[in-house]
């Protein structure tokens, strides 16, 4: 009897602090799952473009104008010079804006 009151002093102690005999997981009725994340290597550095016209990024652009109406663009940048080679808009859009 003695012991059994000793192990119940010190299942209280460790279940306080979250380590040794009673996780914090288990005292609660969770059980501790495998991590299933990817560990990720170093990535490689991104590839500086040596010329024009070798690396391009396109990208959508929108924003909301003053009378509730949405703007949306696609521009196309050339990485080498930060040069931007084009921005659209859909037909509709500049038919609404007319």
């Amino acid at each position: 009897m003695l012991v059994a009151k000793w192990l119940i002093g010190l299942m209280d102690n460790y279940r306080s602090s979250g380590s040794g005999l009673c996780s914090k997981y288990r005292c609660n009725g969770m059980h501790n799952k495998p991590s299933n994340l990817l560990i990720r290597q170093k990535p490689e550095p991104l590839a500086v473009p040596q010329t024009i016209n070798q690396v391009w990024s396109m990208d959508f652009m929108s924003d909301k104008l003053q009378d509730g109406s949405n703007l949306r663009l696609f521009n196309v940048i050339d990485d080498f010079n930060r040069e931007a080679l084009g921005c659209f808009a859909p037909q509709q859009q500049m038919a609404m804006a007319a």
